[in-house]
């Protein structure tokens, strides 16, 4: 879904921030293709688009799998994964390996509790840290 938006519906973001804040986002996937910022352009695989509603923010598009894609960039401060699927696509797993060996923060999110411990069962997680936390919190801190 995220990826057939118009690249303007990410100009929100520009709006939530102060103007001197510059971001620079990469959607990032093989079905990553937007629709156009105007009815007349189409945005180019790999350069970055400047938004004219929101001028301290430009949004690149890249037609391909992360692990497969070279930025100019560098190191992304985080990566987020929509609903990937990690559990049924093993597409992912060159990219999983890239992103954990460079050290990249990554937020994964699941449309149920079950997609969501099925993602994590795929990365050789038992337990989500959230529902640690949350198993934690509902302890009493003092044994009775």
């Amino acid at each position: 879904f995220e990826s057939a938006l118009p690249l303007a519906t990410f100009a929100e973001l520009g709006y939530l921030l102060p103007p001197e804040v510059r971001v620079h986002l990469d959607l990032v996937g093989p079905d990553c293709c937007p629709a156009p910022l105007a009815s007349t352009t189409v945005p180019t695989a790999g350069q970055p688009e400047s938004l004219p509603q929101a001028p301290n923010l430009t949004v690149a598009v890249h037609p391909k799998a992360y692990h497969q894609c070279e930025f100019s960039n560098g190191k992304p401060d985080l990566v987020v994964a929509f609903h990937p699927g990690l559990h049924l696509y093993p597409e992912w797993g060159p990219t999983v390996e890239e992103l954990v060996h460079r050290g990249i923060p990554t937020v994964l999110t699941a449309f149920t509790r079950t997609d969501m411990l099925a993602n994590c069962a795929a990365l050789g997680v038992t337990t989500p840290p959230s529902l640690q936390e949350e198993a934690e919190a509902t302890r009493p801190m003092f044994p009775l």
